[in-house]
C-alpha cells in the first residue's frame, strides 16, 4: 500500500504544471460552496439583529433567494470542474495506456491499476478542496465588497459565519467530483489487456458520410420540431402548473442533448473549412484544420467546458429578466401605472440598509388615521402586515405572506387580482375563520385548489386554512385574512398602500400626502413607480455581479485550454520538431497551436450563446406566467424581451473566450518550443 501511494504521489509530480493546474480548477467549485453560505450568512446577520425579528419575515427571502443564486454559480463551477477532470484523467491515462500495460505486464492487477489512478484522483481532491476551503471566504469577502462598490448601500452585509454542515457539503461534492470524473476513464484505461496496451494506439477510422449525416439531420430535425411547436402553440399557453416545469425542464434537456449531438459535425465541419477555406490563403490553414479534428474527445469536452461559462452567463441573464420583470414584476407595474403610494416605518428606496438601524418595524396607528383621513375621498388605503407561512410561501420557505382585511382587498382589486374564484366566494371563507389567497404554483406545492383546505403552520400549531381563490397579488405573495394574523404570528401594521381612485386630482393628492409625510420623521411616503425603478436598477447590478461570478466558469475553462494545449504539445513533440527541422519557424508553429485553441473558443462560445439563447425562449414559452399568476403574459414578446438581453451578454462571453482561450495555449506552446529544432525533435 505504502509503495503504491508513493507511486501515485510521482505521478502527479511529474507533470506538476498540469496538477496546479487541475487543483486551481477543484478549488474552484469548492470556493463557491462556501461563499455563497458566506455572504448569506453576512447578509443575514444584518437582518437579525434589527427589527426584534420582524426582517426576518419582510426580508428573510431576499437572503434564502441570494444564497440560492450564489450556489447556483457554484454548481455551474463544479459540474465545469467535473468536465475538466475528467477530460484531464482521459487524456492523462491515454497518454499512460503503455506505461500501465507495462506494470500490469510485470504482476500488477487491474485492481491495482485502477486503485492507483483513484489514489492520484484522491490526492489532487484533496489539495484542490483544501485550498477551495481555504480560499472560499477570501471569494466571499471579494464578492461582497463588489457588492456593495456596484449596489451602494442597498444591501448591508454584518459578520459573516461558515457552518460545519457547508464544510462537509464542499469536501463531499470536492472529492466526489474529482474520484467520479477519474473513474471512467481509469476504468476503460485498465480494462486493456497489457500486451495490447503495449503496442501503439491504432488510428481512429473515419466515419462514413452516412454516419455524419444521421448526426446531422435527426438532431437538427428534433430542434426545428421544437421550436415549431414552441411558435405554434407554447405550452406556457395551455399546461397547468402541474406540467410547467416539469415540461420545461424536458424541453431544456432535448434542447441541449441535440446542441451535444450536433457537436461532433460542428467540429467536423469546422476543422473542414478551416483546412479549405483558409488553407488556401495560409500555408498553415490546413495543418489547423486537420489538427482540429485529431482528437475529437478531448476537444468536445473543453468546447462544452467553455459552452457552459458562456451558457450560464447568458442564460442566467434571461432567467433572471423573466422572473422579475415579467413574473415578480407584473404586479409591481401594474400599481405603479395607478401611480400607488406607500407609507413605512423605513425608506424602502434605500433596501436593506433603511432597516438594519431599526429597532422595531412599525407603523404607529396615529400615523395610519391621519393619512387615511387626508386621502378620503381621493384614494382607498390599504393596511398590511407580514407573516411566515412556510406552506404559503411562493419561493422556498421563506417569501413572506400579506395579512389584509378582505373588505379592503374587495374595495381595491388591483392588490389581487382573480384567475380562478371571486369575491362571491372568496369573501365568505375569509370572513368566517382561515382563507388564502395564493398564486397557481403555491396551490399546486400544497396539492389543493379552490375549496380545499389545507394545514399551515401556526403559533399554536397547525391551522387549516382553505384556498380562497387562485390569482396574484402585489409581489405575487399570498394573502390571508386580517383575522388569522396573531395566530400565525404575522408582525404589527408595517405598511399603507395608498391606492388613487378613478378622477382623483393626483397633483392635490400627492401635495397632501407629502405634507403628511413631513410632519412625521419616522415615516417615509414612497412613490411604488420610483421604486419599482430603482428595484429593477438593483436586480441588473446584482445580474452583473453574478455574470462576473460566471466569468470563473469561462477562467477554469481556460486553464483546461491549459491542459489540453500540454497535453497536445506532449504527444506532437516529434511533429514539431520536424516542421521545424523543415523550415518552421517557431512564430508558425505557434500560431498553429494558438489558432487551434483560438477556434475552440469560438465553438465553445458560439455553442453556449445558441444553448443560453434557446434556454431562454424556451423557458419563457414553455413555463409561462400561469403558476406566479400572470396569466395574461404575451409569452414570445417576453420570450424575445429576455432572450435579446440573454444574446448580448452571452455575445460578451462569445467575444472574450476565443482570446482567452488563445491566451491560455500561448504558454505551454512556446514552453515546448524553447530550444532548437535538433532538441524539439528529441525533447519528449
Amino acid at each position: 500500500m505504502r509503495s503504491m501511494t508513493g507511486l501515485a504521489w510521482r505521478n502527479l509530480q511529474e507533470h506538476r504544471l498540469r496538477t496546479l493546474l487541475s487543483l486551481i480548477i477543484i478549488s474552484f467549485g469548492v470556493a463557491m460552496t462556501l461563499a455563497a453560505e458566506y455572504m448569506s450568512s453576512a447578509l443575514l446577520s444584518t437582518l437579525t439583529q434589527a427589527g426584534e425579528g420582524d426582517l426576518q419575515i419582510t426580508h428573510g427571502f431576499i437572503v434564502e433567494q441570494f444564497d440560492q443564486t450564489v450556489s447556483l454559480v457554484g454548481y455551474v463551477l463544479l459540474a465545469a470542474t467535473a468536465f475538466l477532470i475528467f477530460n484531464t484523467f482521459a487524456m492523462t491515462m491515454n497518454q499512460r495506456r503503455q506505461q500501465i500495460g507495462l506494470l500490469r505486464s510485470l504482476g500488477m492487477t487491474r485492481r491495482q491499476a485502477l486503485w492507483l489512478a483513484l489514489l492520484e484522483a484522491l490526492f489532487m481532491g484533496s489539495l484542490g478542496t483544501l485550498a477551495g476551503l481555504l480560499t472560499g471566504p477570501l471569494l466571499g469577502s471579494g464578492v461582497i465588497s463588489l457588492l456593495r462598490l456596484v449596489a451602494g448601500e442597498v444591501l448591508v452585509f454584518g459578520q459573516p459565519q461558515t457552518s460545519w454542515q457547508t464544510v462537509l457539503t464542499a469536501v463531499t461534492l470536492g472529492l466526489g467530483i474529482t474520484l467520479l470524473a477519474c473513474l471512467l476513464p481509469a476504468w476503460q484505461a485498465t480494462a486493456v489487456p497489457p500486451l495490447a496496451a503495449l503496442r501503439e494506439p491504432q488510428p481512429r477510422t473515419r466515419q462514413s458520410p452516412t454516419s455524419n449525416l444521421q448526426s446531422l439531420y435527426l438532431p437538427t430535425l428534433f430542434i426545428l420540431l421544437l421550436f415549431a411547436l414552441l411558435a405554434v402553440r407554447p405550452p406556457g399557453n395551455w399546461t397547468n402548473s402541474r406540467w410547467n416545469l416539469p415540461l420545461t425542464l424536458l424541453f431544456v434537456l432535448l434542447w441541449l442533448g441535440c446542441l451535444g449531438w450536433l457537436l461532433p459535425t460542428l467540429l467536423r465541419g469546422m476543422g473542414i473549412g478551416v483546412s479549405q477555406w483558409l488553407g488556401r490563403r495560409w500555408i498553415n490553414g490546413r495543418l489547423l484544420g486537420e489538427n482540429m479534428q485529431r482528437a475529437p474527445g478531448r476537444v468536445i469536452l473543453t468546447v462544452l467546458t467553455l459552452a457552459l461559462g458562456v451558457g450560464s452567463i447568458s442564460g442566467i441573464t434571461g432567467f433572471m429578466g423573466f422572473a422579475f420583470d415579467d413574473l415578480l414584476g407584473d404586479s409591481m407595474h401594474r400599481l405603479s401605472e395607478e401611480h400607488t403610494w406607500a407609507v413605512f416605518p423605513f425608506d424602502l428606496e434605500q433596501g436593506v440598509a433603511g432597516l438594519a438601524t431599526m429597532d422595531q418595524l412599525l407603523l404607529p396607528d396615529e400615523i395610519i388615521a391621519d393619512f387615511t383621513a387626508v386621502t378620503a375621498g381621493q384614494a382607498d388605503t390599504a393596511v398590511f402586515r407580514f407573516a411566515l407561512v412556510p406552506e404559503l410561501s411562493l419561493l422556498g420557505e421563506s417569501y413572506f405572506t400579506y395579512a389584509i382585511e378582505p373588505e379592503t382587498l374587495q374595495r381595491i382589486p388591483s392588490l389581487f387580482r382573480f384567475i380562478e374564484g371571486n369575491w362571491d366566494t372568496a369573501m365568505p371563507i375569509m370572513q368566517a375563520g382561515c382563507g388564502a389567497l395564493v398564486v397557481p404554483m403555491v396551490a399546486e406545492k400544497n396539492g389543493a385548489g379552490v375549496g380545499d383546505t389545507i394545514s399551515i403552520t401556526g403559533q399554536n400549531g397547525p391551522i387549516p386554512c382553505t384556498i380562497a381563490g387562485l390569482g396574484t397579488g402585489y409581489a405575487n405573495a399570498s394573502i390571508i385574512g386580517i383575522n388569522m394574523a396573531e395566530a400565525v404570528g404575522a408582525t404589527a401594521p408595517i405598511g399603507l398602500t395608498i391606492v388613487p381612485r378613478r378622477g382623483a386630482n393626483l397633483a392635490k393628492l400627492q401635495t397632501d400626502l407629502e405634507e403628511m409625510d413631513g410632519r412625521y420623521p419616522n415615516s417615509h411616503l414612497t412613490n411604488m413607480r420610483d421604486f419599482t425603478a430603482i428595484e429593477t436598477e438593483l436586480i441588473d447590478t446584482v445580474g452583473l455581479t453574478f455574470n462576473g461570478l460566471l466569468l470563473l466558469t469561462i477562467i477554469a475553462a481556460a486553464l483546461g485550454v491549459i491542459n489540453t494545449t500540454m497535453m497536445s504539445v506532449s504527444e506532437r513533440q516529434q511533429e514539431f520538431g520536424l516542421l521545424r527541422a523543415v523550415g518552421a519557424t517557431r512564430r508558425q508553429v505557434q500560431q498553429v497551436v494558438v489558432g487551434e485553441a483560438l477556434l475552440i473558443g469560438l465553438l465553445g462560445g458560439l455553442l453556449g450563446l445558441i444553448a443560453g439563447t434557446g434556454i431562454t425562449l424556451i423557458i419563457v414559452t414553455t413555463y409561462g406566467g400561469h403558476p406566479w399568476g400572470v396569466s395574461d403574459l404575451a409569452l414570445w414578446p417576453a420570450a424575445w424581451r429576455n432572450g435579446q438581453a440573454a444574446f448580448v451578454n452571452g455575445l460578451l462571453g462569445l467575444v472574450a473566450t476565443p482570446f482567452i482561450s488563445a491566451a491560455a495555449a500561448r504558454g505551454p506552446i512556446k514552453r515546448a518550443l524553447r530550444g532548437t529544432a535538433v532538441q524539439t525533435l528529441y525533447n519528449t
